[in-house]
């Protein structure tokens, strides 16, 4: 039975009156609420080591000091670079005492502002050795006339047209005119650069299989297409799309300017293209077939369908090289939807994989590529800038090979496992609109440089690294990161002087062409202070970054290195911070894990990371679920990857009076207290509980809250259809109603996010929602991981048994 949502004004008084206030137990962390400052709580456990709870993930990382003398400058925000410290080593020897991990994430377009200028027909200055560009940091000398570089060094002349004395400190008089050497993040037009660049290209490739029609998969994609096509138009008037659908053969669509005209390739290894046809053609002058063909296609496919019985064949690989054909010419974006994997024509791969891998050695041959094919057109098609995002629906996609192609192209995967248009049709549709109007760039370049001693040396995210520091993207967007880990390879105490105020700096710089068809540069450059005071290093830690480079790294070595050991050598990262820490004489009490109080929630993310589908070996993962985990983690910004390894879990059914109510002024939505992720912390019998997993909700409700459930649902616990039942905000109710309150939270939560979040309502009587609901309990004991008291007691073991 379908139920009809209804919901009735308030909470029911006798069961506020029974529960009193919001509990607020021992190892209760309120740091989740967007209004609370950072802070440490401890853990609910009183003997043995001290557990200590992480911070915010929402939380607002601290910036790099600056002195009086430079109080001009305007520091490169956190949300474009992020730095794991905020005082650098100031050399090899003090970065191995310490052990922590350098590095940064870098989210080049963050969806903050950025001052833009204008050079007119010149182009910003460079270094003549090392070709970094000029910013806040170079130090200018000889009256102005010369300017050291901050990255090499290198003294270079300042030409007539840009020169300016300087004041008694080294300060230019025409400050108020060079924003460049004002601000740490600058975007303007690439001046010499400039050059033709092609329109926004989005080419849809769609899978018509039986499979893909019975899912609802095609009905959906082509909806939310046909409703987001205003919106491209836009942004660019001048964006051209394209349309493919294939089974067993490709279908092409020539726009003509009222209806489409499908044309059929049957060859499925020699994909030639017909010329003369607008296959790939100017949305706004070929609107109406566009709608045309988009209205049409589910019920032209229906009428088409093979009998149920017959086995489906998908021609996957072939129509994606007839769309690389396409846009060969332009580059853009091909974003494919597949409910299997392709079976004949080009790129065949396997349907199905070897079970007794798993919990195994030999598993890791299940999230390799088991081919080249994807991985070598992937490098091919990068150098088109043509990037490749692919959402993948059905039980088995073989997304470790098919996903090589987003992974070097700067795209990205989707994946729906076992997707039902019923219950996946919002998520699906709400990814799907979201990668088509996020804010995102083309043709896109790269490049990383630090102060001469401080290298890049990996690099994680989806790019393809065309040179030493030179990355390829072909699209960016606003949602990805790369990650850059630094080595400290030279003493840094004489690179130091080049650079205004000390310290070292790291430049990325973005070269892309704008929806405008507008070559742009985007220049990032971050100062971070050199130290050889190993408390202020370990102090200065950000917990999120570090957290970030661990799992990248990880999630990375899983494709060469048997779990085991990837889970071994994380925990020895750990372990020898901890260590570097306890020999400063600072680690406190034998009973208290050794770490600074910008670390202290390191052990918990570290074992969540265990228990994550990237490297848990205690329960069987599905190859597809564990590639998919793997992606996330490699281009997740910080704050979200903290979220996707340790949720968030807060009781609906003892809300703060703040909570939950749009604050008069602003608006903002107050968000209750999180607990602890374990078992304690919930009451199974009695309680209404809201797990966010960055990636979807779960509303969890326990067995005795019947008037809890009538005020949500308008009827008893027994009447209720828990696969249909679904919250809506009442508009015809008060604000501050219960039913409504919940429905604030649940949206305050989804706007947090970078993609939209399914909400999952889920009843205690069902015992396999119940244990799935469980095994987001990361600190729990789970099968033969630990629970993380214990894990902290095996830490302080091993860092014990260190001499």
């Amino acid at each position: 039975m379908s139920q009809k949502r209804r919901v009735f004004p308030g909470q029911p008084t006798e069961v506020e009156k029974a529960r009193g206030s919001p509990r607020s137990g021992p190892g209760t962390p309120d740091f989740l609420s967007p209004n609370v400052e950072k802070k440490v709580a401890s853990g609910p456990w009183t003997p043995g080591p001290q557990v200590v709870k992480p911070l915010s993930p929402r939380h607002k990382p601290p910036e790099t000091p600056v002195s009086a003398a430079d109080s001009y400058i305007t520091p490169c925000p956190a949300d474009f670079i992020r730095s794991s410290v905020l005082s650098m080593p100031m050399s090899p020897a003090v970065s191995k005492d310490v052990q922590i991990p350098l590095g940064v994430v870098l989210r080049p377009l963050a969806p903050v502002s950025i001052h833009q200028c204008d050079f007119g027909a010149s182009s910003i200055p460079r270094c003549r050795e090392c070709k970094g560009y000029i910013n806040p940091y170079v130090i200018f000398s000889t009256d102005g006339k010369r300017w050291r570089c901050s990255l090499c060094g290198k003294v270079n002349a300042v030409t007539n047209a840009y020169y300016s004395p300087v004041d008694h400190i080294g300060r230019r008089e025409d400050l108020q005119h060079r924003p460049e050497l004002v601000y740490g993040a600058i975007q303007f037009l690439a001046g010499n650069e400039a050059r033709p660049s092609p329109p926004p290209v989005h080419v849809f490739v769609i899978e018509a299989t039986p499979t893909a029609l019975r899912s609802g998969m095609l009905d959906i994609a082509a909806d939310v297409i046909l409703k987001t096509l205003d919106e491209l138009v836009a942004e660019n008037a001048n964006t051209h799309v394209a349309f493919i659908t294939y089974d067993s053969s490709i279908h092409l669509y020539h726009l003509t300017e009222k209806k489409p005209v499908m044309m059929i390739l049957t060859d499925l290894f020699d994909i030639q293209v017909p010329l003369g046809y607008k296959f790939l053609a100017p949305l706004h002058a070929h609107r109406a077939a566009a709608d045309k063909l988009l209205s049409s296609l589910s019920a032209m496919f229906h009428s088409q369908a093979s009998p149920i019985n017959q086995t489906p064949a998908s021609c996957m690989g072939s129509a994606l090289a007839a769309a690389i054909k396409i846009t060969r010419a332009s580059g853009g974006k091909i974003l494919t939807f597949s409910c299997m994997p392709p079976t004949v024509g080009l790129g065949l791969v396997s349907s199905t994989y070897d079970q007794a891998f798993l919990n195994t050695d030999k598993e890791m041959k299940l999230i390799n590529p088991e081919n080249e094919y994807y991985k070598n057109l992937g490098i091919e098609i990068q150098k088109l800038h043509i990037s490749v995002d692919q959402f993948f629906f059905g039980t088995f996609n073989n997304i470790a090979t098919l996903g090589s192609l987003s992974k070097l192209t700067g795209g990205q995967v989707y994946h729906y496992p076992q997707f039902q248009a019923t219950t996946d049709a919002m998520e699906f549709g709400n990814d799907l609109r979201h990668n088509l109007i996020r804010p995102t760039v083309y043709e896109t370049v790269l490049r990383v440089r630090a102060t001469k001693g401080l290298t890049p040396f990996q690099y994680f995210g989806n790019s393809f690294l065309r040179g030493v520091d030179l990355l390829g993207i072909p699209t960016m967007d606003s949602d990805k990161t790369i990650t850059v880990e630094l080595n400290v390879e030279e003493d840094l105490s004489k690179c130091s002087t080049w650079v205004k105020g000390g310290g070292v700096v790291i430049q990325a710089a973005l070269v892309f062409t704008n929806t405008q068809e507008k070559r742009e540069l985007r220049i990032l450059t971050k100062r971070i202070p050199i130290s050889t005071n190993l408390i202020n290093i370990f102090n200065s830690a950000d917990c999120h970054v570090v957290s970030s480079l661990l799992a990248k790294s990880a999630a990375e070595l899983t494709l060469t290195q048997p779990f085991k050991t990837v889970q071994e050598r994380t925990l020895e990262k750990v372990v020898n911070l901890a260590h570097a820490y306890k020999k400063l004489g600072l680690g406190g009490p034998s009973s208290t894990l050794p770490l600074p109080s910008s670390l202290q929630g390191l052990p918990l993310y570290v074992l969540a990371l265990l228990k994550s589908a990237s490297l848990r070996t205690f329960s069987t993962v599905h190859p597809d679920r564990r590639v998919f985990s793997n992606l996330q983690i490699s281009i997740l910004p910080t704050e979200d990857l903290a979220l996707f390894l340790y949720p968030r879990l807060i009781k609906l059914s003892e809300l703060p009076e703040d909570c939950g109510v749009p604050h008069p002024e602003t608006g903002n939505i107050t968000l209750p207290p999180n607990l602890n992720l374990n078992s304690s912390s919930l009451e199974f019998t009695d309680g209404i509980y809201l797990l966010d997993t960055g990636r979807s909700l779960c509303l969890w409700i326990s067995k005795e809250v019947g008037p809890w459930v009538e005020t949500l649902f308008g009827c008893n616990v027994d009447e209720i259809d828990w696969i249909n039942a679904s919250l809506e905000y009442d508009s015809s109710l008060p604000q501050d109603c219960f039913a409504n309150r919940c429905c604030y939270i649940i949206e305050a939560l989804r706007a947090q996010k970078l993609h939209y979040q399914p909400l999952y309502i889920v009843h205690d009587s069902s015992v396999r929602a119940t244990t799935m609901f469980s095994a987001f309990l990361v600190e729990d004991k789970s099968f033969s991981m630990p629970s993380y008291f214990e894990f902290v007691q095996a830490l302080q073991l091993k860092i014990n048994s260190k001499n």
